[in-house]
């Protein structure tokens, strides 16, 4: 399928860019974004790679990733259960 550019050429529609982000509330997620960017690694988790961070504030228990980011608000947040990346390294015993 074939789709013009502001410039009058004709482009692939799989070339243009990401395909299909997460949106959550009509807003592309920085954990969807950077999936997207480095892809995934089927049967992997989260919660056994070892940039997986557990932070615990006000009694709640967050998580986070080391290469996301781990700043101090939800955006950053992920799911242990969430597939990894292709940035996935096991965790050191």
């Amino acid at each position: 399928m074939k789709q013009i550019d502001i410039f009058g050429n004709e482009i692939d529609v799989n070339d243009i860019g990401p395909q299909q982000l997460e949106k959550q509330g009509g807003r592309i997620t920085l954990r969807s974004y950077f999936r997207n960017c480095y892809g995934f690694k089927d049967s992997y988790y989260c919660k056994n790679c070892r940039y997986f961070k557990k932070t615990m504030r006000n009694k709640k228990d967050y998580f986070k990733c080391l290469k996301m980011g781990t700043g101090r608000t939800a955006a950053t947040d992920i799911r242990k259960n969430d597939i990894a990346c292709n940035l996935y390294e096991q965790k050191r015993s």
